[in-house]
């Protein structure tokens, strides 16, 4: 007895000694914020996490995941009865049969042995149970809807986990040992959240409502310093605006008055279609989605939008002078788009204009109606920043005719695209500076007004801007604020 008594000590000991309870606490926090943080990263969002405290971590590890209902205590207790009553049985047999204690000891040394062997099949299985449960509590807490199975596949990867590769599942029916890992011992498969193709919103609100951009390259200890330890987020773009869910993803729309009510909710006035065909609605769309985005101000700048029929431009934005009294004069902004007078087919006809322009080096390679739509409303931008240093919004006939003056000689957009130059070591006058810009094409070299609008356009929706239109839209942002 006195054996039995001293083994289950030992026994209980090497349990304590291998901080297993610390061990599974450590499992699930490190799995719940890394699943925060490659969730993150991989949206390029970040928000704030709370940390995980001592009595949910209880609660957790003293919760059952498997159809038995045992929790990992009670699967340690079990090993533990099985081996003590394994050594009674073989104690007993020994002095029955008269044993050398030598084979006695080599009995129970390969009994160790084997249950050595059972003890870390149980805590591998039971940490990748709490690695499961701490993924599915981050995948809710982040709203995340639906989940993929992802197997580890080589050649000893089970059957079951080849079969489940892939599959996907609503986070509703997310159950550790049924349809979620670990499916058997020793399993290494995991679970990654799975999106549909046309997602078009991101929830992204922590306690004050500040939500960050988050580079693709952040370390993890630099993400956990940041969003859960609540250190500095220096650095990090902040996403503008802070009391909503924030649409990070155009999603086009199904007829023009879907079109049209998504226009007029990001420009803040009332947007027409007649006219124009869904396609090119869709693209004018898209690229006022983007620049708004990034300047989220010039909503409710623009007082009027109109389709043209004109022939001589795609788009156009233009201020107007409003006579209000004597010497009162008030600025009354349109903006236009053109079908260049097509009736139908209007997208195709548009793109096959546009790319007789680009042959012509006319306008750049790659140039789109969401290009054009960016390059109109970067007017916009060079006209808000004039406007906002008047402070009124009622001018006399003095300030209007200096106002008019600063657009018509392109003065702002002169120290706007100069000062982009300087930024990349270039002499704003001279070959240098005309090689930075030239592949803007020709249009872009009408005037400075033009060339910061090609510049602008290009930063925001091409693909590979040139780094001169980046240096531009950073002198935007300077001198009028926006997403940094």
């Amino acid at each position: 007895i006195g054996l039995l008594n001293s083994f289950s000590s030992l026994y209980i000991g090497i349990l304590a000694a291998t901080g297993l309870d610390k061990l599974l606490r450590d499992i699930y926090s490190e799995g719940y914020y890394h699943t925060a943080f490659e969730i993150q990263r991989g949206f390029n969002i970040g928000w704030d996490l709370h940390d995980l405290d001592s009595n949910q971590l209880d609660k957790i590890l003293s919760r059952p995941w498997s159809l038995d209902g045992r929790t990992f205590s009670d699967r340690i207790w079990v090993n533990k009865q099985q081996l003590i009553g394994s050594l009674q049985t073989q104690l007993s047999q020994a002095v029955i049969r008269g044993e050398s204690p030598d084979i006695l000891i080599k009995n129970l040394a390969q009994q160790m042995n084997v249950d050595k062997n059972k003890a870390g099949r149980l805590i591998m299985t039971e940490s990748a149970a709490f690695a499961s449960a701490a993924q599915k509590d981050c995948f809710k807490a982040l709203d995340v809807e639906k989940y993929e199975i992802v197997a580890t596949l080589d050649n000893r990867t089970s059957e079951i986990c080849q079969d489940l590769d892939g599959e996907v599942f609503d986070m509703k029916d997310y159950q550790v040992g049924v349809t979620a890992p670990p499916f058997h011992p020793w399993c290494r498969t995991t679970t990654v959240p799975y999106f549909e193709d046309n997602f078009g919103e991101r929830a992204a609100r922590d306690a004050e409502g500040k939500v960050y951009y988050v580079p693709s390259n952040i370390k993890y200890k630099d993400w956990k310093k940041a969003f859960v330890d609540g250190g500095s987020k220096a650095g990090l773009k902040e996403i503008l605006p802070i009391d909503t869910i924030i649409k990070n993803v155009f999603v086009a729309a199904k007829d023009l008055k879907e079109a049209e009510a998504f226009a007029t909710d990001i420009l803040g006035c009332k947007v027409n279609y007649k006219g124009m065909d869904l396609d090119t609605a869709n693209s004018l769309n898209e690229g006022m989605f983007k620049t708004l985005n990034e300047f989220p101000q010039l909503k409710g700048f623009i007082d009027e939008f109109k389709v043209s029929e004109a022939k001589t431009f795609y788009g156009q934005f233009s201020p107007e002078m409003i006579r209000l009294a004597p010497d009162q004069i008030k600025i009354k902004r349109t903006l236009k788009f053109s079908n260049m007078g097509h009736k139908e087919n209007i997208y195709e006809k548009l793109l096959a204009s546009i790319e007789k322009d680009v042959k012509k080096n006319f306008h750049f390679k790659g140039i789109t109606p969401q290009h054009i739509a960016a390059h109109e409303l970067a007017h916009a931008l060079e006209h808000q920043i004039v406007f906002n240093r008047l402070n009124k919004d009622v001018l006399s006939i003095s300030e209007w005719n200096n106002f008019a003056r600063t657009l018509n000689t392109s003065k702002e957009a002169k120290s706007i695209t100069d000062a982009a130059l300087k930024n990349m070591g270039i002499n704003p006058v001279g070959r240098e500076a005309y090689e930075a810009y030239k592949d803007l094409g020709k249009y872009a070299l009408k005037n400075r007004s033009e060339l910061m609008a090609q510049a602008v356009a290009d930063a925001l929706i091409s693909d590979e801007p040139l780094q001169f239109s980046l240096e531009v839209l950073k002198e935007v942002k300077k001198r009028l604020g926006g997403v940094n």
